[in-house]
Parts: structure tokens; C-alpha cells; sequence
């Protein structure tokens, strides 16, 4: 998930057909920085580079704050069963 805007966030594990943007993790606490934005345009959002990206490169992109708000919130409400522990 992803989020657009604060009305609006995109799960991209429920898109089909290759959503290669599904790939791209957040940077947020590793010692890695964000080195993509999305940016929006139209009813489209694309992933852009901030600068050069040598070939090879993992590329990272901030889910934004609600993102983190969600999974935070859904992994509170989870049983341990839910999260695959013994």
C-alpha cells in the first residue's frame, strides 16, 4: 500500500498484470534513503527518480505516513497466530 494522497492509498498487492512499482520498498528505519518519489498525474501515479540511480540500484520510495499508520494499526489488532508465531 501506498499512499496517493491522504484520501486515498494504492494496494499494490491487488493489482495484477506486473505492477513493477510493488517492488519498491521504503527506506524508513535502514540505512538506506528514498531515492524515488511518486508523483501523480491524472488518475495515473508514477514512480520518478530524484537523481541519477546507478544501474543496479535498489530503488526505495516513502509510503507516507498513512501507510505506516495503517499497517501499525492492523498489526496491533493481529493474534499471534496471525502473525505466524508459535
Amino acid at each position: 500500500m501506498v499512499s496517493a494522497n491522504f484520501n486515498e492509498v494504492i494496494d499494490g498487492r491487488r493489482i495484477k498484470n506486473g505492477l513493477c512499482a510493488a517492488y519498491i520498498n521504503d527506506a524508513i528505519n535502514s540505512r538506506f534513503e528514498n531515492n524515488t518519489e511518486f508523483y501523480r498525474e491524472d488518475s495515473r501515479v508514477f514512480v520518478k527518480a530524484r537523481d541519477a540511480i546507478p544501474a543496479g540500484s535498489e530503488l526505495f520510495v516513502s509510503y507516507g505516513i498513512m501507510y505506516w499508520q495503517i499497517y501499525w494499526s492492523e498489526l496491533n489488532t493481529m493474534t499471534d497466530t496471525d502473525r505466524g508465531s508459535n
